[in-house]
């Protein structure tokens, strides 16, 4: 039985040698990892925060994908809690699948505002799971086809070639309404 013990522990040690050796296939990677470079969420959240306050519930969506820290961020910054609908559109076909899937979350969302984030050139396009631009850039829009929420401010991030704008409820754009 020691013998056997043996043998299994080193079948395991050398398949972690092996495992942790090999390098990562460049798509893993990236999907697995962020790269380290690329925009920062602070750099997104920071221009409408004075927009957000007392809003209960938002909605948000980048042309770039989402991020449980872009989430975390806007709760950390603004010191508040709200609730965050940010809708995970990877892997739609098309710009128009994209258009089509936001135009559905616009429509159904009980948030007094959206926050979308438009980054042409991000860093962050991840094609193996359907993150680029040309597709992405269906979230901008649905954002102008629709008439439920109306563009109230706009802000650049030229640090980042990147146009955050926020949209509120149509009959919250002129009052409180939160």
């Amino acid at each position: 039985m020691c013998r056997s013990l043996r043998g299994v522990a080193t079948a395991v040690a050398a398949a972690l040698l092996v495992a942790a050796t090999r390098p990562y296939k460049p798509d893993a990677y990236q999907v697995a990892i962020h790269p380290s470079g690329g925009p920062s969420d602070l750099d997104f959240v920071r221009p409408v925060l004075s927009d957000l306050k007392g809003l209960r519930h938002i909605g948000y969506a980048t042309t770039f994908g989402g991020t449980d820290l872009f989430r975390w961020t806007l709760r950390e910054q603004c010191r508040c809690r709200f609730e965050v609908d940010d809708p995970w559109m990877s892997s739609l076909p098309g710009r128009e699948a994209v258009r089509d899937a936001m135009a559905e979350r616009v429509a159904g969302s009980h948030a007094a505002a959206f926050l979308i984030v438009d980054a042409p050139a991000s860093p962050y396009e991840l094609p193996t799971v359907g993150l680029t631009y040309d597709r992405m850039v269906g979230i901008v829009d649905a954002m102008a086809a629709q008439d439920r929420y109306i563009k109230a401010e706009a802000y650049r991030v030229a640090s980042e070639g990147a146009e955050v704008s926020v949209w509120r409820l149509r009959q919250s754009a002129t009052g409180p309404g939160r």
